[in-house]
């Protein structure tokens, strides 16, 4: 959160779309070690396997989006604010395609992917909302 002010912070932790966004990550890093055994996203990005490779792309687009809804509520710079909010929809719609694939290939992960799923519904959901007020 470098570049915000320290009350600008505050009211960005009360955004539920924010908090949504840090827990989605908890979740998607929670899921990385359950799909990959544990391992670091570098070991991941370079593994031969494909589902390993995908489990990455999945973490790298999920700490993107607490990123891109930062940078959106403290740029007062429209054009910018526009550009993050295309970012975040083609982010959004990359982690629905990941987690399909991924839910498709770890059939014994279907729950905790099924529960990625439905929180990442739930960010989408606070996103819409929220990207309307601005």
């Amino acid at each position: 959160m470098a570049n915000i002010p320290q009350e600008d912070q505050n009211d960005l932790r009360d955004l539920p779309v924010y908090r949504q966004a840090l827990s989605l990550f908890q979740l998607g890093r929670g899921l990385g070690v359950v799909l990959t055994n544990n391992k670091s996203i570098q070991q991941m990005h370079s593994s031969q396997h494909a589902t390993d490779q995908q489990t990455s792309l999945l973490i790298m687009n999920v700490l993107l989006v607490p990123q891109s809804i930062a940078t959106i509520f403290s740029t007062k710079n429209p054009s910018l604010k526009q550009s993050e909010l295309s970012q975040m929809q083609q982010t959004i719609a990359s982690l629905n395609w990941r987690s399909q694939q991924l839910y498709s290939s770890y059939p014994n992960a279907k729950e905790y992917l099924g529960v990625f799923r439905r929180e990442l519904q739930k960010l989408t959901s606070l996103y819409k909302t929220w990207s309307e007020t601005l």
